[in-house]
């Protein structure tokens, strides 16, 4: 690893906290945030409040971005603190901003910001899964601590990501200048995907990155996820990785916290043993999105496996294939699945008729969730 870049994964919600906090303590020129969930209603939301006001008092320039539904527990005594003492707080797709525009208004409530990205002094970013939230504090998750100057590149996207989310151009302008050497830089150590709502014929960047992952395995494919709702062309992928003798393992929680995904992530689940891969059902709440792909590349993000993260949120993640990067995110797979029940084999035959039904509802709901 080359003397201006490092790293580090976080494994549990607590610890990630611990060291973001950390880093926000240590900003010396700005905090850029943007993240899905950030609530007050516990110790940690109230520190990061306190150490936000206090940057912002220092002369530290804080700008944030929350999404609007994610974060609807923030009380507005917070929020009118944030921004009294001097954090510039956006809150994204706000459902509850007056228009006449029927279209306008859902499409605010529909497309949400997911991404959990963390960004100090241009030199040190946190990225993956991790919310501000009391319900969190005792998950596994998975956060990278990413450092560097040439991670100026993502404060950049984040100034652009300000502006298209009703912040003023002026905030954000110097950020709007990157650098291109710095840029080119960064895409030999590791890629970032930002991910935005897909529009009528486009792709989707997070469906083509896991699907060509996927297709391309050649040894191993190794996926985490809490919600997980794929469609029939990944189950197909999954049946052809495993005529060409790759092992396709999943990592889920055996009771994920979002009750539809307690409902219908099972029949998912079950559908991926039957095409042929090895579900992996964890005991704890496991709030990790990553992939691991022949212990050549890696993937860590926000984005589930499901039509939301595919195409109608933000998200945002990181790629890299730095050999030692990859070792040791596959190292903690590995822990997973070895804490882990393996989902055993499904006799072949007819289902019961409670079974067909939720089979039905499960896919019903795919599209939605």
């Amino acid at each position: 690893m080359s003397k201006d870049f490092s790293y580090k994964f976080y494994k549990t919600t607590s610890e990630a906290w611990e060291a973001m906090y950390e880093a926000v303590l240590a900003a010396d020129r700005v905090i850029l945030w943007e993240t899905y969930i950030f609530v007050d209603n516990d110790e940690t939301g109230k520190k990061f409040l306190d150490a936000l006001c206090l940057k912002a008092g220092q002369g530290v320039e804080v700008r944030m971005i929350i999404d609007a539904i994610g974060s609807l527990e923030l009380s507005d005594v917070s929020l009118n603190r944030l921004r009294g003492c001097g954090v510039k707080v956006l809150r994204h797709n706000d459902p509850l901003r007056f228009s006449w525009k029927l279209r306008e208004w859902l499409r605010r409530i529909w497309q949400r910001s997911h991404r959990k990205l963390l960004i100090i002094d241009d030199e040190v970013a946190f990225v993956g899964g991790v919310n501000v939230e009391k319900s969190a504090v005792s998950w596994e998750d998975l956060q990278m601590r990413l450092t560097g100057k040439i991670l100026r590149q993502l404060s950049y996207r984040f100034a652009k990501d300000y502006v298209r989310s009703g912040g003023d151009r002026k905030e954000v302008r110097k950020w709007l200048r990157p650098k291109r050497a710095a840029f080119e830089k960064l895409k030999e150590k590791v890629k970032f995907i930002l991910h935005y709502p897909v529009l009528f014929g486009h792709k989707s960047k997070v469906k083509s990155l896991y699907y060509k992952s996927l297709a391309l395995a050649k040894e191993s494919f190794t996926l985490v996820t809490p919600y997980y709702a794929p469609d029939m062309d990944f189950l197909r992928l999954i049946t052809e990785a495993k005529n060409r003798g790759v092992k396709v393992n999943i990592i889920a929680p055996l009771r994920p916290d979002v009750w539809i995904f307690k409902m219908i992530g099972q029949v998912f689940l079950e559908a991926s043993v039957r095409a042929g891969a090895t579900v992996y059902q964890l005991p704890f709440m496991n709030h990790a999105k990553a992939v691991g792909v022949d212990k050549k590349m890696g993937i860590v993000g926000s984005a589930n496996l499901t039509p939301r993260s595919m195409f109608w949120n933000r998200e945002s993640g990181v790629i890299f294939e730095e050999k030692e990067m990859v070792e040791e995110l596959n190292g903690i797979l590995d822990d997973w699945k070895s804490r882990a029940t393996v989902l055993g084999e499904l006799k072949s035959g007819r289902k019961g008729v409670v079974k067909r039904f939720w089979s039905w509802l499960a896919h019903l709901l795919r599209d939605y969730v």
